[in-house]
C-alpha cells in the first residue's frame, strides 16, 4: 500500500492511504451523478404534469371519464355473471320466496320466517302425517317418470325406452289381465292362505323357499308400520 505523507508544517505529519483516497472520490462521483438524474427526473415530471398532458376529461372515447365508466360497467357485469339468472334458478328462488313468511322478524322466529308460508300453504294428502319439501320434489319426480312411460313409442326410440313403457303398459292394463297374474304367482311361491282359505296345503309351504322365489321376482308384498288415514294412528 502506498501512503501519502502530508505535514502542515508542523512535527505533525498526516498519512492517508491511497486507496481510502480512490473509494472518496468514487463516492464522490457517484453522488454527484445521483444529483444530476434527479434533477433531470424532477424536470420531466415537471413538464409531464403540465397543463397539456394531463389526460382529457371530456366523455370521449379515450378520455378519463369514458375509461372510468367503462372500468364500472366491466365490473358491473362481472358482478351480474356470479348472480344465475337461468329459468331453474328463478323458479327455485320463487319457490323460496313463497315458503318465507315476511311478516315475521327473522331475529324473532327464523324458522317461521324461513318456512312459515310453507306450514300455512301445505295440505297432508290421506294417508300422511308429515310433509317437507323433499315430498313436493318427489311427487314432481313421479309426475314427469308417468309423462315419459305414457308417450306413445316411437319408432326411433332406444330399445330401453321401448322397453321399459312396455313393462309399463303392460303392468298397468288391469282390465285386460285381471287378477290372473298375481294369482299365478302367488301360487308358484307356495299359496297364500288368505286367499286359498281351506284348500291352502300347510305342508307345501315352505318360508325360505317363498323368499328364494320372491327374490326373483322382487318383493310386491311389504311388512312395515304405516299411517292410518286417521294421523294419529298406525297399522301394520
Amino acid at each position: 500500500m502506498w501512503d501519502i505523507e502530508w505535514s502542515n508544517g508542523s512535527s505533525e505529519t498526516l498519512r492517508i492511504p491511497i486507496n481510502l483516497e480512490r473509494s472518496l472520490s468514487i463516492v464522490a462521483g457517484r453522488m454527484v451523478s445521483l444529483f444530476f438524474a434527479l434533477t433531470l427526473t424532477m424536470m420531466y415530471l415537471n413538464q409531464s404534469c403540465s397543463a397539456k398532458s394531463l389526460p382529457s376529461i371530456s366523455p370521449e372515447k379515450n378520455g378519463l371519464v369514458a375509461n372510468s365508466w367503462r372500468s364500472l360497467q366491466n365490473s358491473e357485469d362481472e358482478k351480474d355473471n356470479l348472480i344465475c339468472l337461468s329459468t331453474d334458478c328463478v323458479k327455485a328462488a320463487a319457490s323460496l320466496i313463497n315458503n318465507m313468511d315476511e311478516s315475521v322478524d327473522p331475529c324473532d322466529d327464523f324458522y317461521q320466517f324461513a318456512c312459515g308460508n310453507f306450514i300455512k300453504n301445505t295440505i297432508l294428502n290421506d294417508g300422511e302425517n308429515a310433509r317437507n319439501s323433499f315430498f313436493e320434489i318427489d311427487d314432481a319426480i313421479i309426475h314427469q317418470k308417468r309423462i315419459i312411460v305414457t308417450k306413445p313409442i316411437q319408432p326411433d326410440e332406444l330399445r330401453p325406452f321401448k322397453m321399459m313403457k312396455l313393462l309399463f303398459k303392460s303392468c298397468m292394463d288391469q282390465e285386460k289381465l285381471g287378477l290372473g297374474p298375481i294369482k299365478e304367482m302367488l301360487k308358484s311361491i307356495g299359496g297364500w292362505p288368505v286367499l286359498e282359505a281351506e284348500r291352502w296345503n300347510e305342508s307345501k309351504f315352505t318360508w325360505m323357499d317363498s323368499m328364494y322365489k320372491l327374490q326373483g321376482v322382487a318383493y310386491f308384498i311389504e311388512l312395515m308400520v304405516a299411517p292410518d288415514k286417521n294421523v294419529k294412528e298406525n297399522i301394520l
